[in-house]
Formats: structure tokens, C-alpha cells, sequence
């Protein structure tokens, strides 16, 4: 790992402690208090509607970590996923840091939505939550069927629910439309705070699945959980765990990361210190021991790597 490296690692870090606090829903980021890094705390950020407005104060943190997660949706809930068994695994050693520091903060803002929030704040902020996963804006207040950009319409629900939606708003939508597509995270958790998944379908309406008219009730189409949970429309499978699980599995890299830092510094002071006594007093042991001191200081900035 470069310089360059090191201090884009310090930078996620330092906004993820401006923006800890509670979760709240609306609560805005405050940019301007300013804490000292001691360790590396469990990066969090709070939820709130701001997410869904690209050039929020909110949106432009969740951005950067974002960012570490390269390629469309698809990837990057495949990125979450093999973080998740990697680290279950495996902690930590192999992993792009950045990347591993954007997985933690976008997996527990996840989680935090699904296990701290009911069904409507927590469609709301879903949708905010993957208007910014998409680059998008979220929409959906604004009364039309798509939610995120012009064309997306998300749905947080059980496995095994039907979606649902107004026929006629589907109808309208479709006169200027090619399709929109719906993207699904269907929850499977057997009780209230134990382990949960979340299996991602995205299709597209009428391109992949056409709503059965015969089906349509008070205004309603119905797409039935058995036509859209298949292989054909999965994304990815995120085995989340319960929030404890989650949070453990994160804090064990962050306790493995700052170990390796906490030597970095440490040798650096060490070497400081010995060159100070060489250049000060002429003192060639120091001189060889700054050296070997400078070998360690690249064997651990190696395994940062």
C-alpha cells in the first residue's frame, strides 16, 4: 500500500467519524465537528432521506465509500456478499482495505434499515439507500411508479410476498415507457432480531414479466413471489447474519487493521528516535539499528497491502 493509499484509508475514516451518531432518520451529517482518530472506530453513518439527494452533504460521504465499489448492482452486492463469507472465514489479511471499510459501512446501514426501522420508514429510506448505490436521485415521492431515477421501482418485503401496484399508474407509465424495472429485496428472517438474508430479483415489467389482467384487484396488479424469486431475476444473496453477528465480523478486521497501523506508527517512532540519536550524537549503533528499523517499517506497510 502506497502513501496515497494510506491517506485515502484515513480520509474514509475521518468522514465516517464526522457523521457517527445516533440513527436518526432525518438527522443531517455535521461536517464541522472535527475528533481525534484513537484506534479505528466501527464506521457508521446515519440513515436518513438526504441519501436519495445526490448533492446532499449526506449523499456526498455515503458517495465516497461507495465509490470502492466499482461495476453496477449486481457487483456490488456480489462485493458484499464475498466480504461477508470472506470475513466469516478469514478476517482479514487479503482484503483491499477501502473497499473492506465501504463494505462495513454499506452492509450495516443496511442492516440498521432492515432491524432498527417498520415497513414504511424503512421503504423510504431503502429507497434512498439504493438511489445512492445506483448514482441515482430517489423519485418516488413525487407520486409516480418509479422510485429511484425514472424507470426504478424498489420493493423491501418478506420472501415469498407478491408485489404489488396500481394498474392504472403502470398503464400511464408504460404509454411513455418501454418497461420499468423492478428491483426486490425479498427479507427471510424467521423471527424478530435473529439471523436474516436478503435475496435481491430485478426484472423488468412488461419485458420480463407481464401482470396477469386477471389478477388485477381494487386497482391492483399482482406479481406472485413464485413468478419473480427464481434463478433468472436473482442478483446476489446477502447471508447477513443478526446486527451482533454483523457488527463482529466487521469489528474483528477493524481490530486486525489497527493492530498493523498501531506497529506502523510505533516503528516509525522508534526510527525517528534512532536517527535523532544518529545525526545528535554521532551514534553509529543507532545508525544500524535505524536501518533495521526502516526494513520493519516496510514489511509492515507490505502487509497493509
Amino acid at each position: 500500500m502506497n502513501q496515497m493509499d494510506l491517506n485515502k484509508l484515513f480520509e474514509m475514516i475521518g468522514e465516517v467519524i464526522d457523521a457517527r451518531g445516533p440513527i436518526h432518520e432525518d438527522k443531517p451529517v455535521d461536517t464541522k465537528e472535527k475528533k481525534t482518530l484513537k484506534g479505528i472506530p466501527y464506521p457508521r453513518l446515519a440513515l436518513n432521506k438526504n441519501w436519495g439527494t445526490p448533492d446532499s452533504d449526506d449523499r456526498i460521504v455515503l458517495d465516497r465509500f461507495v465509490a470502492e465499489m466499482p461495476g453496477d448492482l449486481k457487483q456490488k452486492i456480489i462485493s458484499l456478499e464475498s466480504f461477508l463469507e470472506g470475513c466469516k472465514e478469514e478476517c482479514i489479511n487479503a482484503k483491499n482495505i477501502p473497499q473492506a471499510i465501504a463494505s462495513i459501512v454499506i452492509l450495516d446501514a443496511l442492516a440498521s434499515l432492515v432491524f432498527d426501522f417498520n415497513a414504511r420508514p424503512a421503504g423510504d429510506l431503502f429507497e434512498a439507500f439504493l438511489a445512492a448505490l445506483t448514482g441515482e436521485e430517489q423519485t418516488g415521492q413525487s407520486g409516480q411508479i418509479s422510485d429511484v431515477g425514472t424507470t426504478l421501482s424498489t420493493k423491501l418485503i418478506r420472501k415469498g410476498t407478491d408485489v404489488t401496484g396500481s394498474y392504472k399508474s403502470l398503464e400511464r407509465f408504460l404509454k411513455t415507457n418501454k418497461s420499468v424495472t423492478y428491483l426486490v429485496a425479498a427479507k427471510a428472517q424467521e423471527k424478530k432480531g435473529g439471523p436474516l438474508s436478503l435475496e435481491f430479483y430485478q426484472f423488468e415489467i412488461p419485458k420480463n414479466i407481464v401482470p396477469d389482467p386477471a389478477l388485477v384487484k381494487d386497482g391492483q396488479f399482482v406479481i406472485p413471489a413464485e413468478t419473480y424469486e427464481n434463478k433468472e431475476f436473482l442478483l446476489g444473496t446477502l447471508n447477513i447474519g443478526t446486527q451482533a453477528e454483523l457488527r463482529n465480523i466487521a469489528q474483528e478486521y477493524l481490530n486486525n487493521l489497527d493492530e498493523k497501523i498501531t506497529i506502523i506508527y510505533e516503528t516509525l517512532g522508534t526510527m525517528s528516535n534512532q536517527l535523532n540519536n544518529y545525526f545528535v550524537d554521532n551514534d553509529t549503533n543507532s545508525a544500524e539499528q535505524a536501518k533495521a528499523s526502516a526494513a520493519l517499517l516496510k514489511t509492515n506497510v507490505d502487509n497493509l497491502a
